[in-house]
């Protein structure tokens, strides 16, 4: 009699314990894409259930409680909790996980360039400070160009770069300087306070895009003239067939009638940088070609 209430017994417990549990399915896609997520491991908050999401994404898991919260979780994304309220089938969108790494703090840089135009004699230095902090840090260049005689184009320039960080956007502050001086019938000085927004995900046909925008003056010393006006600028990079092929930028600054133009592009090529540049202001213009080297360094109490 004990023995057929015993078994009576865990057969009950064992009903009831199968009453109990609850099945949830669902599928887990990417916010970005909205591609099926397979492997995203799911536990239930507080409890031991769990399962994994199959190839298609989709996945099924007992649950104890039908207002329970169930986690997701998968390296490079952020982890979610989804809070059930009764529900017992579910979609979930995953997002990336922000990691932004950068790395051109601590680098000097030092380059030969050719005017093809006017100033076929020149250099530029670039030297960038360790972090200020998180992946802040000031960039400071200085590049000069002349013919050894009347004609002379001087361009300094310095950022305060990826002072504010997000997962979409970076932002960067610069001052810049130019001075041009040619055949003595033409001088003039310009600077811009500069402020470069970087959107690190594609924005319409472009894999990136930064937008610059800034305010400044011109002086054209032969004219006797100082003027303000606004500076716009775009940047992104070209690549064909996932091949990276370089950086290209522009900038216009607008001084009443007297209009600025800048234009770069940049390539990486076996170990060296290169670019080619263009600056016109009223009758001066120049295309200069550049080559150089970007090198590391490390402070004395870095080495220890």
């Amino acid at each position: 009699m004990i023995k057929k209430f015993t078994i009576i017994s865990l057969l009950l417990l064992f009903t009831a314990n199968v009453w109990c549990q609850i099945v949830v399915t669902g599928q887990v896609i990417s916010k970005d894409d909205t591609l099926p997520m397979p492997g995203v491991y799911i536990i239930e908050k507080g409890a031991q259930n769990n399962a994994q999401s199959k190839f298609d994404g989709t996945f099924s898991i007992n649950i104890s409680n039908p207002n329970a919260t169930l986690v997701f979780s998968l390296i490079g994304f952020v982890t979610q909790e989804y809070h059930l309220k009764g529900d017992s089938q579910i979609l979930v969108k995953m997002k990336t996980d922000c990691i932004r790494c950068f790395f051109d703090s601590q680098e000097i840089g030092i380059y030969a360039n050719s005017g093809v135009l006017n100033n076929p004699v020149g250099g530029q230095l670039h030297l960038t400070f360790p972090r200020i902090y998180g992946s802040g840090t000031l960039k400071s260049s200085l590049s000069l160009q002349s013919n050894l005689q009347n004609n002379q184009l001087l361009n300094a320039q310095l950022e305060f770069i990826h002072f504010a960080l997000k997962c979409e956007f970076d932002m960067n502050a610069r001052w810049h300087y130019r001075e041009v001086s040619y055949n003595n019938n033409f001088r003039s000085k310009a600077y811009t306070f500069e402020t470069e927004i970087n959107f690190s995900k594609r924005i319409w046909f472009l894999p990136y895009l930064g937008v610059t925008v800034g305010y400044g003056n011109l002086n054209l010393k032969t004219d006797n003239q100082s003027i303000t006006g606004p500076l716009i600028g775009l940047s992104t990079y070209i690549r064909t067939w996932r091949v990276y092929l370089g950086s290209v930028s522009g900038k216009v600054g607008i001084f009443r009638n007297n209009i600025e133009w800048q234009g770069q592009f940049t390539r990486r090529f076996k170990g060296f940088n290169t670019f080619i540049r263009y600056y016109q202001l009223k009758s001066f213009s120049e295309l200069s070609l550049g080559i150089g080297k970007e090198f590391g360094y490390r402070l004395r109490r870095m080495r220890k």
